[in-house]
């Protein structure tokens, strides 16, 4: 540049703009707001607040006189506002009774008054035992009866071409008897909402000999609209 007068003159250095980044920048800070949106997500699971649990049957004494079969059904839930797949849970325990039997199942009506039906296409839920032993106290050992949605199956690599435990998952094929012909125990069902009717209630029937039996239930399910 021409400067006759010899006036000095400043030079500004070209600093980069803040919005600028090399390729290398921009895929690392991709990387870390995505490491920041699973751990946001996984910090946001939450099976307390966000399924509802519904009572679908208050704790109830079931009891038989003599060896006449005792019938009940409680009252119906509306499953209307509710989606996806819920799972229905059912506690129960036997308290006398010669040869105390149990058998539950759910029912499903269009109008939760009358014309009830034994629901169908239910997955049912099998009970496994898995015992952990802690590392640091090799003294306490836990275990563990989780209800699993299907049955487990170890294969080995000769067969499968890798070794260890997999989930055959339970279809949802099934007529929905939650127990049957048992003297108690924890049961849990999967229930398609969308493939069901409105009302569903839990039916019972005890058999036996003047058998008494305590049990309640209650079904976990999303709502749709998350409104409380």
């Amino acid at each position: 540049m021409n400067n006759p007068m010899n006036i000095p003159i400043a030079r500004i250095s070209r600093f980069p703009s803040p919005f600028s980044f090399s390729a290398f920048q921009l895929f690392s800070f991709l990387i870390v707001f995505a490491l920041l949106g699973v751990n946001s997500a996984r910090a946001q699971l939450d099976s307390y607040a966000l399924p509802r649990l519904n009572v679908l049957a208050v704790p109830t004494t079931l009891t038989q006189s003599g060896s006449t079969a005792l019938t009940s059904s409680n009252a119906p839930l509306d499953m209307h506002n509710y989606e996806g797949i819920a799972s229905v849970v059912l506690f129960a325990t036997n308290t006398s009774g010669t040869s105390p039997k149990l058998y539950a199942y759910l029912e499903g009506s269009a109008s939760g008054v009358s014309n009830w039906y034994t629901l169908t296409n239910v997955s049912v839920a099998t009970a496994t035992v898995v015992t952990y032993t802690n590392i640091g106290l090799g003294s306490l050992i836990a275990t563990n009866i989780t209800l699993i949605p299907g049955t487990l199956s170890n294969v080995v690599s000769s067969t499968a071409g890798y070794a260890g435990t997999i989930l055959y998952p339970e279809p949802f094929t099934n007529n929905a008897v939650v127990c049957s012909n048992t003297a108690g125990g924890v049961y849990a069902l999967g229930l398609s909402i969308e493939s069901q009717p409105r009302y569903v209630h839990l039916a019972t029937t005890v058999t036996g000999s003047n058998s008494i039996f305590v049990l309640g239930s209650v079904v976990v399910a999303r709502k749709q609209s998350q409104t409380w």
